[in-house]
């Protein structure tokens, strides 16, 4: 046959059509070429680069740093003020993306006509959009908009994604209103030519058929490229489902000589795969598939992979990828992949519910190694955990369930300057544990090899009523090698309030600098609670952090739900330069509904806050350096700042006026009839 290949993915052989349009195990690719109609352009952006940030929290460890912010410095942040702020056409709930250097003299560019390269910075909204917008003061206008959903279709009306029947009527998830479109944060590949924006798109048809795809968008002006679309994926248990998955975390992306691969996550919608026409055949779960692209053939794609993380679950909704938006964590010299599961069911044996999972980089059907806390029963489904080494009656925890472990992100330790046995992770979640977990990417043909030490009891699983015999104690020890079944170390990192255990914890990415020798720092602000520190050093080859927390000085800020996402600056040599960022985003709850199902409006009227804190600690404390509450935008959750080149990028809703999330007619400048600049950017100079 014509055009045919032969491809292993994953450890399974398939036949591949390569050309312009490919199906694999349901996944119907179509392909052009990415430089089609227009010369090759270069853009400068290297391991020294001053302004780069192409993925979410900066690069694939998910650390959150830039170590190469020369402009802002603790003596001169004091000084930032509004450069400008632009609309959108959907709110933004994806971090802003930061390329310098981008060539724009392509005509149809807003932007273009000249020879001047631009520094640029990109955004995606929930109307299934994609802007650049330039940097320079006054100049509110686009470079390019490009509108990612094919003729017919639109952005996911809210109303159309699952929910839960309450007394007789169906209500929607109500936690991303008016509209899902595009979620995660894209990833920039500025490693092929042109570079090029990987980002998925959610859509539904005339026909009320639901489509998730990806997108490959030329960055230099904005054409959308090619689009493949993610279907049912037969084969791999039961059948990947769009209209009851959403992808919320960001994209990950991992280049190696001519091949790029995206990674995607997904999980459910509000833990539930009831639409308003009935119960889907096939429930959602956690999912990750990878494409793989070669671009020495035209854009051609190579293979997909695929990894289902409640493989053999007896209901749906289970373990699912949101994480509070954080992408998959990718070891830099392995290419393995991290993800941390949600609530779910757990066996050890292709269920991973409230699981670290430690994945091969081609997603084969099986799991490298993996570590799950021993009270995860309480974490499930309630009951009484102890949160200390040990309890008194006292001092231990009545859960209530829901506490995903997976409501955080994972975190790979940069430790260049420590002497470490292995590398070491970072997760937390709702329950207010931090878990420090090493892990060793090894062979992965070796097979399974447990570092990170999984669960303390083989025999506690998801239906074992045992595990709850008694109070869940922490599965890990301090300051020595890592007994066999267990970790490094945990600690309660968070304050807990147990009349409110929906708000615990943490949501995102913490963030984790290696600032030389003495300067290992942990970065974490969960819900209800302040920015903290947590120093880290090296004993017998292993990271141990000190638990005792440094913090601002009294009274500190405390960030409501759903806490912050810390990002780091830093010239990269001199840790006294590095400043910590954080966004309070109090007002981006979900809305209410009222009697009969009847939405009740819920307007965020709050401005996003910024605050810097000195990364370095002084005299005890993390000094705050400057704040503004009265210029960000209008709140949404989970979007880190984006700081490069003397400059703050925050994202969300526009202020002015506040738009309305509860609103569903259409009234307002935010509605699921016709977005109208409901999004916002501010940037600070």
């Amino acid at each position: 046959m014509e055009g045919t290949r032969r491809f292993v993915v994953a450890g399974i052989a398939c036949l591949c059509l390569a050309g312009p349009a490919l199906l694999w195990r349901g996944i119907r690719v179509r392909a052009r070429s990415v430089a089609e109609g227009m010369a090759v352009q270069q853009i400068v952006c290297t391991s020294t680069s001053p302004a780069c940030v192409w993925t979410y929290h900066n690069d694939n460890t998910r650390g959150g740093v830039n170590p190469r912010e020369t402009m802002l410095t603790p003596e001169n942040v004091a000084n930032l003020t509004v450069l400008k702020s632009v609309t959108t056409d959907g709110l933004i709930y994806s971090q802003p993306l930061y390329i310098s250097h981008v060539s724009t003299a392509d005509p149809e560019s807003n932007c273009g006509g000249g020879s001047k390269p631009r520094n640029m910075v990109y955004v995606a909204t929930e109307n299934d959009s994609v802007y650049a917008f330039d940097d320079v003061a006054g100049d509110t206008n686009p470079c390019w908009q490009t509108r990612l959903a094919p003729k017919g279709e639109t952005a996911l009306p809210w109303s159309s994604t699952p929910g839960e029947v309450v007394d007789g009527a169906f209500q929607p998830c109500n936690l991303l209103v008016p509209q899902i479109g595009i979620t995660g944060t894209p990833v920039i590949d500025i490693n092929v030519n042109p570079p090029v924006m990987y980002a998925v798109a959610d859509t539904v048809d005339g026909q009320g058929t639901v489509h998730l795809r990806l997108h490959t968008i030329r960055l230099t002006d904005g054409k959308d490229l090619a689009r493949f679309e993610i279907g049912p994926t037969a084969g791999l248990g039961p059948a990947f489902n769009p209209a009851v998955e959403q992808q919320r975390p960001g994209l990950a992306l991992v280049h190696s000589g001519n091949t790029s691969t995206v990674y995607m996550t997904f999980g459910a919608f509000c833990d539930s795969s009831r639409l308003s026409t009935g119960v889907s055949p096939n429930p959602a779960s956690g999912w990750v598939i990878s494409f793989s692209f070669d671009y020495t053939q035209a854009g051609s794609i190579l293979s997909t992979g695929a990894f289902q993380t409640e493989k053999r679950f007896v209901s749906g909704e289970l373990g699912s990828l949101w994480g509070g938006g954080a992408a998959p964590a990718i070891d830099p010299a392995s290419g393995t992949v991290f993800v941390l599961t949600a609530n779910g069911q757990f066996n050890g044996n292709g269920q991973w519910g409230d699981t670290i999972l430690q994945l091969h980089s081609g997603l084969a059907d099986s799991v490298d190694d993996w570590y799950t806390p021993n009270d995860y029963f309480q974490i499930e489904n309630g009951g009484t955990v102890c949160l200390l080494s040990s309890c008194t009656p006292s001092q231990q925890i009545d859960l209530q369930g829901d506490s995903d472990f997976g409501s955080g992100g994972i975190v790979l330790l940069s430790t260049a300057s420590l002497a470490l046995n292995n590398p070491e992770l970072i997760a937390a979640g709702k329950q207010g544990m931090i878990y420090v977990a090493s892990y060793h990417p090894g062979d992965p043909d070796a097979g399974y090899n447990q570092v990170m030490g999984g669960l303390d009891g083989t025999a506690c699983g998801y239906s074992n009523p045992g595990c709850s015999e008694k109070p869940g104690a922490a599965d890990c020890t301090t300051g020595t090698t890592p007994a066999p079944g267990t970790i490094p170390q945990c600690w309660e990192g968070f304050s807990f309030l147990a009349s409110r255990q929906d708000l615990n914890g943490s949501r995102g990415s913490p963030a984790f600098i290696d600032g030389g020798v003495n300067n290992n720092y942990l970065y974490i602000a969960g819900v209800n609670d302040n920015l903290k520190a947590f120093s880290l050093a090296a004993s017998n080859g292993v990271g141990t952090f000190n638990t005792t927390p440094i913090q601002p000085a009294s009274p500190a800020h405390e960030f409501p739900y759903p806490g912050a996402i810390p990002s780091i600056t830093w010239d990269g040599s001199n840790f006294g330069s590095a400043i910590v960022w954080t966004v309070d985003t109090a007002g981006s709850g979900s809305i209410s509904f009222g009697s009969g199902g009847v939405p009740v409006s819920h307007p965020a009227t709050r401005h996003a806050g910024i605050y810097a804190y000195g990364a370095q600690p002084v005299g005890g404390v993390l000094p705050l350096l400057w704040s503004d509450t009265v210029n960000g935008p209008a709140s949404v959750r989970f979007v880190p700042p984006t700081i490069a080149n003397g400059m703050v990028f925050v994202a969300g809703g526009n202020a002015n006026p506040f738009y309305d999330p509860g609103t569903v007619n259409g009234t307002t400048n935010c509605s699921v009839t016709g977005p109208t600049n409901c999004g916002e950017l501010v940037i600070w100079h």
